[in-house]
């Protein structure tokens, strides 16, 4: 209950709602919902691009209070990454969306590169939202040989000058096996850690909540 301060009552400001991704206990992710900043970047990735900028955004989320926001004016481009482990096969999963405030063409939409170790992960299909984007999750088991493993997000383009806007949330990366043998078979997510699962139904949940 608030306190009664000169006739008012002075409430506490409520807590932000946490990100799904902190509930992961073996996630490698340092600041997996964007919630710590640095000024206005994300704390622990390391950001950058040209006429463009990376930063954690209070708006537009998936959970929590904020998401990474990835921007540039074209042509240009705006990254962010992270350097999490050594040689191993891992669990990759995060979620994305992206949005302009205008009209958008095929010849005119930016590109998305998402890159784990030594693959490029595929993410076709992310929603496009002209006003209330909606995020799309996206899962995969990845192989990195090199160390450290830098996970990294970055969109580019050439055409039109007109800003566009690359979410991202909620990144959880765990570790399958350590060194993995080359020849040995990619897991498929199916066989994913149970935990992969539940961070899909977290995100549910905290919907179903805020609804």
């Amino acid at each position: 209950m608030g306190a009664l301060v000169g006739g008012l009552i002075a409430c506490a400001p409520a807590a932000e709602a946490a990100s799904i991704c902190e509930s992961v206990a073996s996630n490698l992710v340092t600041n997996c919902g964007f919630e710590s900043t640095a000024g206005s970047a994300p704390a622990g990735w390391t950001t950058g691009g040209t006429n463009g900028v990376a930063f954690a955004l209070a708006t537009y989320q998936n959970t929590g209070a904020r998401a990474l926001d990835l921007a540039f004016d074209a042509p240009g481009s705006a990254f962010a990454s992270q350097a999490l482990g050594g040689a191993g096969t891992y669990a990759v999963s995060f979620w994305l969306t992206f949005y302009t405030g205008g009209i958008i063409s095929s010849e005119r939409a930016p590109t998305v590169a998402v890159t784990f170790g030594d693959q490029v992960l595929s993410v076709p299909n992310i929603p496009l939202g002209l006003q209330d984007p909606v995020y799309a999750q996206y899962q995969f088991a990845s192989v990195a040989t090199a160390t450290p493993a830098v996970l990294r997000f970055e969109t580019s383009g050439t055409t039109r000058n007109q800003f566009y806007e690359f979410f991202v949330d909620d990144v959880v990366v765990t570790l399958l096996a350590a060194a993995p043998d080359p020849q040995a078979n990619i897991p498929e997510p199916s066989s994913f850690p149970l935990v992969m699962a539940g961070v899909a139904g977290l995100a549910l949940a905290a919907r179903r909540r805020r609804a």
